[in-house]
């Protein structure tokens, strides 16, 4: 995700009038994008997928 010039790969949840974006790392508390109040250029540019496997 892009808000502004800054990039975050978060998880997103949309919400009615807002986002509600939640890290994996408990140590960066959730916040709330208020969509209807935002100067912010905010766009979800891409996906994170993983795939582990055993390295013989």
């Amino acid at each position: 995700m892009r808000i502004g010039n800054d990039l975050f790969v978060k998880r997103v949840q949309r919400i009615p009038g807002k986002l509600l974006v939640t890290s994996e790392n408990p140590r960066y508390a959730p916040f709330e994008i208020d969509l209807s109040n935002t100067q912010d250029d905010i766009a979800i540019i891409g996906r994170v997928e993983w795939y582990g496997r055993s390295i013989d």
